[in-house]
């Protein structure tokens, strides 16, 4: 078994109940483009189960391992920078069989995708205003995302084939340093949301030793260009992209965004005292 893959195993057995039949992991990372957009937010992830997980780490080390990669970061292969400097121009059909070789591997090893994106500046304007003392955790747009993708993994968990004992834990990306209100909130909503018991555990890993975190970074890239790209224009100008499209075909992909309307719901449910109603979001 090699480190990655012993990894998988580690976070699986600590993070669920001994009467788990299996072992499910959600791996979320967020995306957030400074570069060009200061304000629309990405979360993402993937759902499977351990078995499913291993086989993927064992996969995609082999994939990174020939083509000399250390760590698959999406911004910078699609950027051409990093270990990905001057790919585009010295091998361009090398690196189409790469991300290729990458997105079948997804495709064949998860169960489910999800994704939430959403206007920062709207999220202060109308939700940070609408919060009660006790809501406090939610003035970070990165709480609401996340809840509302569990929300989602909630409503598609027919589709995962869950044992009435099974479990899922969550792994999120280390680097966003959301660590202490993600958990508090986590912890929070397992108590209070009819839903809540469904998920077991939560950790932060580093998406270089934790591979399956490196899948989630390019379903947040993906699904951030198709917000940017093609549902937030009234007008869109580019054709989908053919890595979302393959994603969205394969993965059982659920991908939304909460603009100002949503927004405007959840702030009015929330001010007469409705908590319980759904996060969930538009589809996108």
């Amino acid at each position: 078994m090699i480190p990655a893959e012993r990894e998988v195993r580690r976070l699986a057995v600590v993070a669920h109940p001994f009467d788990s039949r299996q072992r499910y992991l959600a791996v979320f990372i967020a995306y957030f483009d400074e570069s060009f957009d200061a304000d629309l937010f990405t979360l993402a992830g993937f759902v499977s189960s351990e078995s499913r997980w291993r086989k993927f780490v064992r996969e995609w080390s082999v994939a990174l391992r020939e083509y000399s990669i250390s760590e698959f970061k999406m911004s910078d292969f699609e950027h051409d920078i990093g270990e990905f400097r001057g790919w585009k121009q010295r091998d361009p059909q090398g690196r189409v069989a790469f991300i290729s070789r990458l997105a079948a591997i997804i495709c064949s090893r998860v169960r489910l995708g999800v994704s939430v994106s959403v206007p920062i500046s709207e999220y202060r304007r109308i939700i940070v205003p609408s919060l009660s003392p006790g809501d406090d955790l939610f003035k970070q747009h990165y709480v609401f995302c996340m809840h509302a993708c569990l929300e989602w993994i909630n409503s598609r968990k027919s589709v995962l084939a869950l044992g009435r004992e099974d479990r899922i834990a969550c792994v999120f990306d280390e680097h966003f340093g959301v660590h202490g209100n993600a958990v508090e909130h986590f912890r929070r909503l397992k108590g209070k949301q009819p839903w809540g018991p469904l998920f077991h555990g939560i950790s932060f890993e580093d998406s270089k030793e934790f591979l399956p975190l490196q899948a989630a970074d390019i379903l947040a890239y993906e699904n951030f260009k198709e917000m940017k790209n093609r549902v937030l224009p009234e007008n869109p100008l580019h054709a989908q992209r053919k890595l979302f499209e393959r994603l969205a075909q394969s993965s059982r992909l659920l991908g939304a965004y909460s603009g100002a309307e949503h927004l405007m719901n959840i702030a009015g449910l929330w001010r007469s005292g409705d908590k319980a109603g759904r996060m969930g979001t538009k589809d996108a």
